[in-house]
């Protein structure tokens, strides 16, 4: 039956072949001209059969009904051939073999045959793999069968023995990750996919997820896949559901639609995304250890360099449980499209630190694999010539020899009219295409129009797609497109799997992909995306919220085309989606492209109060991402500060001053962030929510703190503590980004110890890191580690720090809080600085231009001023000095007051050493003792105004140690006796025991009278 298209297409053909035939009956080509007529010959009969008499069109039966008769016609005609090379066999199929609704071999009872197959002239059999275990009992049925209609695999024998090595440990136990990389088309996924076989048919459950190219790729997309394609191969829905066990809610927040299909599985937890995260990646693992129990495992991840950073967190936190599970995770990516500093590239050092990870790099193949891969696409043995043109016309890329060499072919230009390859083979004649887009697009040019009409619309759908949303995406019957489809696969373009619950489709090469996209114009593409999300609608209507990720990415990509109140819904709503699962990368793009879309709608109060929600996740999601110093954070909450006063909406209100206290007070402008922290304050009662209090109470005393008012913010710090009730102010931590009283605890643990409580402070310390433990929130513990860290640097105990830093690191690698980083690395620089490991000094990593070119100032008076110090113990004076320098103008402008006292008393410190090294006179030396004695009094005047006895005691200390030198002992116990003796605990404090053994050396040597010029004693107490 043909259609009048296909007949059209049958007179097309014909004619032309006639026209050819003339041509060459008047060249005297009598064999080429002999074979075109048996082929207008066939047409002929062909078309004769396919029509009704007089050439009337023949009724078109059923869907099934077109199948069965192809079939049957398909087994007939193979069962005549099977007659005319072994009669005695095919009589025995054609008894034996009935077609009709359902086709089936009948054996013979009474004469049983054993049937031995065996392999002829180097054949080999397409593959078609079982896969066995107790929950996934289906067959593979895309990637792995999909080998069966491809041509030979060749070469490659390094890395197949590397992977069968890595799949002969991980059947003994010993879980691991192989990436392979290369370039595109270079033959990874062919690779991955005979891998795939091999542990398929050695008993490993197979399982396939996909990463796409797309702005906002919804968030661990291939472990979606993953799942699908495992609920596809379980023996029914309901072994599937008992597999997932206790997981499934967390299983269903990857899948929503597994709620509808088992309303059994509970609403999720109220958490924080930073715990709704680690709570999701512990399931997944729980979940395919119970799996791999059963039997091994294989986890195939295919284009990694367009992975979102959730799926490559989980898969870091998958490959860090599975070192003694019979799991093997393989990936492939394209090793020049990563970026150096990107999310992938710091999850493969990551697995290489932890040694989990082997790394296979694919290139094109050499001369001699191209000679067997031409050898296996032609069966002939290919010459030089041809082996050279092609080689370097592909540079070895599989892919491209494959495609060049069809097109060839096809074009009569590379096998003569014998059959042979030709041997005047040469460039200028096979005019080779300069990309392979001139050759797909050759490929696509033999589609019918109707055929090629459905691939931009597949294309803008995605690598993969299903029929149901083409099918409403279209608006084409399905008939007419499923014969499309079937063109299009015949063609080699796309391939179809058999999944969960139906078929989809897949483009064989995103190149190909990619060359239908360039053909498109912009104006169609967008109306394309456009008429997809009318698809998605119309498939999904009663799960919208299920596909908000792909709606947000087509409506987006619309443009103008669509409405944009309707795109800012879908981006808002797939952002929130994002955030819930911890995917802050994604959820920043979808924010930040609707807040660009919300510009062009006019005002209102509705969308003033959708922007002010919307500005404020961002606010979240750029926390997570790139910390409070961000210049985004800036202008982020000023605009939700505008949109609160407009709304006059006062909760929200104090969310918006805690975002802007802290952009200020990291960025140490810290007059401003007090102004907020004095309108939180005011603004918290009114809200009759203790909780808000416990926040404004952790920023004023953190305010304080760094202002140098320490009497001040521990009653601040003290009082939110005291407010805090953990089970009702839990939700605290992702409502301002970390928990307050992990928050005060921190920071009053630095100000007691500066007030002179060394042993209350380690206590709030300690209880400051249980709390954040105990919590779970990643980002609240990585915090508190780096404020903990600050602690132990500015109290000396570089062991202690030592110790939150190595963790606070891990923590920043495995969550992605690089602005954590900066800190750790700043706090161990300080560390080797003072224990003098110069070495060190100058490694430790941190991006170039650091949190001072992103605006970050907090605490830079201390750190400049610390390592000053440490660099003049070393010898380096003058830079110290010049360290020193930049400390206190950095105090000055910002009104940073809390190391004041000690930049003094590290002024002091640095002249004594300068003196000597730059004057070599008496007088000289003199003026810079006169120098450092007056630093050391301004230092410990400041600390005593500030009641900061361990700065009083280091200031005392270093003051006594010069006087002590310069024989002037008598004035310096009446200076250090009274700070020392008012200490009350921290008497093992190694600074207290060196305060205690300079007054017996003071005690004990001979005292001589105080010169009555020096107002030392003044400062006695």
């Amino acid at each position: 039956m043909l259609d009048a298209r296909a007949k059209q297409e049958y007179q097309r053909r014909i004619a032309e072949l006639r026209e050819q035939l003339e041509d060459l009956r008047e060249r005297g080509d009598e064999d080429r001209a002999a074979r075109v007529e048996n082929e207008i010959d066939f047409l002929l009969r062909e078309f004769a059969r396919a029509v009704g008499l007089g050439g009337r069109d023949r009724r078109a039966g059923s869907a099934a009904e077109r199948a069965r008769l192809n079939v049957t016609r398909a087994i007939k005609s193979a069962l005549q051939k099977i007659s005319e090379h072994h009669g005695q066999l095919g009589d025995l199929l054609d008894r034996s073999i009935r077609t009709g609704s359902f086709s089936c071999y009948l054996a013979n009872s009474r004469n049983p045959i054993t049937w031995r197959f065996s392999l002829d002239n180097g054949v080999k059999p397409s593959v078609g793999v079982e896969v066995t275990a107790p929950v996934f009992s289906r067959p593979q049925t895309s990637l792995v069968q999909s080998l069966g209609d491809r041509t030979t695999f060749v070469g490659r024998e390094t890395e197949r023995s590397a992977l069968s090595r890595m799949l002969e440990r991980a059947l003994g136990g010993d879980g691991g990750v192989v990436m392979i990389e290369g370039a595109l088309g270079v033959g990874k996924t062919r690779i991955a996919a005979e891998f795939a076989a091999e542990a398929s048919a050695r008993g490993f459950v197979t399982l396939v997820g996909s990463c796409y190219d797309r702005e906002n790729s919804l968030p661990f997309n291939p472990f979606v896949e993953i799942l699908e394609s495992a609920m596809a191969q379980s023996t029914s829905q309901e072994a599937f559901r008992t597999a997932l066990g206790n997981d499934a809610g967390e299983m269903a927040r990857l899948m929503p639609q597994l709620r509808r299909l088992f309303p059994d599985i509970p609403a999720p937890l109220e958490l924080s995304p930073e715990q709704s995260r680690r709570i999701l990646f512990n399931a997944v693992v729980e979940l395919l250890g119970r799996t791999a129990a059963n039997g091994p495992m294989l986890l195939l991840f295919e284009d990694l360099h367009w992975a979102d950073e959730g799926t490559l967190s989980l898969l870091n936190h998958i490959a860090r449980s599975i070192s003694k599970l019979p799991v093997l995770m393989l990936g492939t990516f394209r090793d020049n499209e990563i970026d150096s500093s990107g999310p992938l590239a710091q999850t493969l050092d990551e697995l290489l630190r932890i040694h989990m990870l082997e790394r296979i790099n694919l290139r094109g193949l050499p001369q001699s694999g191209v000679v067997e891969m031409i050898r296996a696409l032609s069966g002939k043995e290919p010459p030089q010539a041809v082996v050279n043109l092609i080689f370097s016309g592909t540079d070895g890329n599989p892919f491209f020899i494959e495609e060049l060499f069809r097109h060839l072919v096809e074009r009569g230009k590379l096998i003569g009219a014998n059959g042979e390859f030709r041997t005047d083979v040469n460039l200028a004649e096979i005019d080779v295409p300069q990309s392979l887009r001139l050759v797909i697009g050759r490929r696509f040019a033999r589609l019918s129009d109707e055929a090629r009409k459905i691939l931009g619309p597949a294309a803008v759908i995605g690598r993969s797609f299903t029929f149901e949303l083409l099918e409403a995406s279209t608006n084409l019957d399905a008939d007419s497109l499923l014969d499309c489809v079937e063109e299009v696969e015949k063609a080699g373009l796309i391939y179809s799997t058999l999944g969960y619950p139906e078929a989809s489709f897949q483009f064989s090469h995103e190149l190909i992909r990619n060359v239908v996209l360039g053909d498109l114009s912009a104006p169609r593409r967008q109306r394309l995306h456009l008429n997809v999300v009318s698809g998605i609608e119309r498939v999904h209507v009663n799960a919208l919220e299920d596909h908000a990720g792909d709606l947000a990415h087509h409506l987006w990509q619309a443009g103008r085309a669509a409405d944009p109140d309707k795109t800012v819904q879908f981006l808002a709503l797939a952002a929130q989606q994002a955030l819930k699962q911890s995917a802050y990368e994604g959820a920043l793009r979808y924010f930040q492209n609707a807040l660009e879309l919300l510009k062009v709608l006019p005002y209102s109060q509705e969308r003033a109060r959708r922007e002010l929600d919307i500005q404020l996740d961002y606010g979240l999601a750029l926390l997570a991402t790139k910390g409070w110093y961000a210049p985004e954070m800036g202008s982020t909450y000023r605009r939700a500060h505008e949109l609160c006063q407009s709304l006059d909406d006062d909760h929200k209100l104090f969310s918006v001053l805690s975002g802007l206290w802290s952009y200020h007070l990291v960025r140490g402008e810290h007059t401003m962030a007090i102004s907020y922290t004095d309108e939180m304050t005011r603004l918290a009662p009114r809200m009759q929510n203790d909780g808000m209090l416990v926040q404004a109470d952790w920023a004023s005393g953190c305010s304080r703190f760094f202002k140098g008012q320490f009497t001040q913010a521990h009653e601040c710090l003290e009082r939110g503590r005291g407010l805090y009730d953990r089970q009702r102010h839990k939700a605290l931590a992702f409502q301002f980004g970390q928990d307050p009283s992990v928050s005060c605890h921190s920071f009053d643990a630095m100000t007691l110890w500066i007030l002179g409580y060394p042993d209350q402070a380690e206590k709030k310390a300690q209880e400051a890191i249980r709390l954040a433990r105990d919590l779970g929130y990643p980002f609240t513990l990585t915090w508190c580690l780096s404020m903990i860290g600050m602690y132990y640097s500015m109290r000396r105990d570089y062991a202690g720090a030592e110790r939150v830093i190595e963790e606070g690191l891990t923590l920043t690698k495995e969550y992605g809080f690089s602005f954590f980083a900066e800190s750790l690395i700043a706090y161990r620089l300080i560390g080797a600085a003072f224990q003098g490991r110069i070495d060190q000094m100058t490694t430790g990593g941190g991006k170039e231009g650091g949190f001072a070119a992103a605006g970050y100032e907090l605490a830079h008076t201390w750190a400049r001023s610390s390592i000053a110090e440490a660099l003049g113990n070393l010898g380096q004076v003058d830079i110290g000095l010049a360290l020193l320098a930049e400390a206190r103008e950095l105090m000055e402008r910002n009104d940073e007051r809390y190391v004041e006292s000690e930049i003094y008393r590290i002024h002091g410190e640095l002249k004594l050493k300068q003196a000597p090294r730059t004057s070599s006179t008496s007088t000289g030396v003199s003026k810079a003792a006169s120098e450092a004695e007056q630093s050391f009094l301004k230092a410990v005047e400041i600390a005593r105004a500030r009641s900061a006895k361990t700065l009083e005691l280091r200031a005392a200390v270093s003051l006594s140690r010069m006087l002590m030198e310069s024989g002037r002992q008598a004035e310096a116990l009446p200076l250090l006796q009274p700070i020392h003796d008012w200490f009350s605990e921290g008497f093992d404090w190694p600074e207290l025991l060196a305060a205690k053994s300079m007054l017996a050396d003071l005690k004990s040597t001979s005292v001589s009278a105080a010169d009555p010029k020096r107002p030392i004693s003044s400062l006695a107490r």
